[in-house]
């Protein structure tokens, strides 16, 4: 099968959309209304991750280091940023939310944020890991999902996500099929736009890695 894509994005862009992991559980979706939050607001997938919970109605919450970093992801659709460097992230998340903490939880920093993550989830909670950032987590002890509110946790990889050639075509086709259309702005910029209400997806590539499969 073709991959509808490669007609519009060419072969020194990286396929940066979908590459941290590939398609989520239906409850690990940004749950529009909800405040979810993501660490790494201001690295590649943290960028989209804001545009796109952003335009389905999730109230974003960003985690970085640094207030250049702020700036960023506050121009890429996190409603807060937390600056880790100067403020405690599950005192900010619970003045946030008002005590009710978080359905869901991107974190892609891995072993140095893992604790905090947990503390940031309400009851029956979900935890997406998809990075080690810092390290990979330390070996955990189930029980502490238990202890902290019956959570869950997915650590998802690409790999499994797109192990035959019909699994590529599938997922690579998939935001084509929902209405969305690639477009190259420029050497380091791909863009899926959004005929819908969902507008536009800037993605920044840099242009540093080739696309695995063609026709």
């Amino acid at each position: 099968g073709a991959l509808t894509a490669a007609e519009h994005v060419g072969a020194h862009h990286e396929p940066a959309v979908g590459l941290d992991g590939g398609p989520r559980p239906a409850r690990a979706l940004p749950p529009p209304g909800r405040h979810v939050s993501g660490h790494a607001a201001a690295g590649g997938v943290g960028l989209l991750a804001g545009q796109w919970g952003n335009a389905i109605g999730a109230q974003m919450i960003g985690v970085v280091s640094g207030a250049d970093k702020v700036k960023l992801a506050m121009e890429n659709g996190y409603a807060v940023v937390i600056d880790r460097t100067r403020e405690k992230v599950v005192d900010r998340v619970k003045a946030i939310t008002n005590g009710a903490l978080l359905p869901v939880v991107y974190d892609s920093v891995g072993k140095s944020t893992w604790e905090g993550t947990l503390d940031c989830l309400s009851p029956r909670g979900l935890v997406v890991s998809f990075g080690n950032a810092s390290g990979p987590v330390a070996p955990v002890n189930l029980g502490i999902l238990s202890t902290k509110g019956s959570l869950y946790v997915t650590r998802p990889t690409l790999a499994t996500h797109i192990a035959s050639r019909a699994d590529l075509v599938e997922r690579s086709n998939a935001p084509c099929d929902a209405g969305y259309r690639c477009s190259l702005l420029d050497r380091n910029q791909v863009v899926l736009s959004a005929s819908g209400p969902g507008g536009m997806l800037k993605v920044e590539s840099g242009g540093k890695a080739q696309v695995a499969y063609k026709d």
